[in-house]
């Protein structure tokens, strides 16, 4: 195999595919990258436990079309360090055939590689090996999509709650459902799908799904599929103004135990405040220092129209946000809002808190309270459907009283 490409096209391909590189894989084959040459791209493909992934780059010349085995971090090193120029990939080299060889303008390097069969290696799926087409999505609202859901799950899989760590996808009656749990909190995006006939349920890695959204691009479409055996979700984008391509796949999780989410929010509210959300999410970062030392607690006291003032700081279309640490001190903020309803009181997480309020896009939210031991809801005021829900800290579980 002999290819020429620029080297940022290089470059970028090895970039992305090596987040499927395992840094401490199972088998020696899998810290190389498969390099497939032939019909004017070449395609770099890695796979790893959870995550696999091909990326089609355009080159200036395939002398020789085939495959070969290249070692990912020697290879993605030396792209990365030598000029903007063209390189040239041979495998294997003229003087060493256990090496393939790389050359840069006046740099050039051998590089050992696998003496195993490239046929040897397990590749991830491939999205023209055909599936089940399941959704297709603009680029950046898939990756809207996984930066407002997938954080609210687990960071690590529990023995009880092996589905916390998983982002879950529903597909039905034409409506298609984002949503991740780790049982504290809960994020939801729904979006309208043009088949109203399409069911399906899948639980894929939130954490992979996250890593996936940092590799596709910002324009363009994300087509998602199921594929033949049913064990993998593959996310397709052709990326048009390079005439490049990739293809991310990852596997699926057991979702026999999720939890129904009919019922999970709360369908009336007693008090609803519009709040600014720059405005709110400064004001907990603020407070994170104080609320770090008292379990994340922060105090919300929401005065609405008919407050009865006890002292001027109870202003009618406030809320009062306040929380303490015994070592640290005292800190409240006075946010102005649109209340309806009664005065009311709840204590929230403020890290749970301050995680939706920096993902989230809208001028405004909306945080909806029936009292402070039911869940909160959280809604971004603007065209998406979009919820969040937290559990709040019970008075009983509270620390001490302010």
């Amino acid at each position: 195999m002999k290819f020429t490409a620029k080297q940022q096209n290089l470059h970028r391909g090895l970039t992305i595919v090596r987040h499927a590189v395992p840094t401490n894989g199972p088998f020696p084959i899998q810290k190389y990258i498969l390099a497939t040459a032939n019909g004017g791209h070449v395609r770099l493909s890695a796979r790893r436990e959870d995550l696999g992934i091909h990326y089609w780059i355009t080159t200036e010349a395939i002398d020789d079309e085939g495959v070969a085995l290249l070692p990912a971090y020697l290879l993605s090193d030396f792209v990365r360090n030598v000029p903007a120029a063209s390189i040239i990939v041979t495998s294997p080299s003229p003087l060493h055939t256990d090496s393939c060889h790389v050359r840069c303008l006046r740099s050039s390097a051998d590089m050992k590689n696998a003496t195993d069969d490239p046929a040897e290696f397990t590749q991830p799926p491939l999205f023209q090996e055909g599936g089940e087409l399941l959704i297709q999505l603009d680029a950046w609202r898939l990756k809207e999509i996984i930066a407002q859901t997938a954080f609210a799950a687990a960071e690590k899989e529990g023995n009880s709650w092996s589905w916390a760590v998983g982002l879950r996808i529903e597909i039905a009656e034409g409506k298609a459902l984002f949503a991740a749990t780790d049982s504290f909190r809960l994020a939801m995006y729904t979006l309208p799908v043009p088949d109203d006939q399409l069911r399906c349920r899948l639980l894929i890695p939130a954490k992979t799904m996250q890593e996936m959204a940092k590799l596709l691009p910002n324009g363009g479409t994300v087509q998602m599929l199921l594929t033949p055996d049913r064990n993998m979700a593959l996310f397709h984008s052709d990326i048009a103004h390079l005439s490049e391509a990739v293809d991310v796949s990852t596997r699926l999780l057991r979702s026999e135990n999720y939890p129904s989410l009919e019922h999970a929010v709360p369908s009336s509210w007693t008090t609803r405040a519009l709040i600014s959300t720059q405005e709110l999410a400064s004001k907990v970062k603020l407070m994170l220092p104080y609320a770090h030392d008292n379990r994340y607690e922060i105090h919300f006291k929401f005065f609405g129209e008919q407050t009865e003032r006890v002292s001027l700081a109870e202003v009618a279309h406030t809320i009062a946000v306040e929380t303490f640490a015994t070592d640290v001190g005292t800190i409240e903020n006075m946010i102005p809002a649109q209340v309806q309803g009664p005065d009311q009181e709840i204590t929230l997480h403020a890290r749970y808190l301050l995680e939706v309020l920096e993902v989230l896009t809208t001028a405004q939210v909306a945080l909806e309270v029936t009292d402070g031991n039911r869940p909160a809801v959280l809604r971004p005021i603007g065209p998406e459907e979009y919820v969040y829900v937290m559990m709040p800290i019970k008075k009983k579980e509270a620390g001490a009283k302010r």
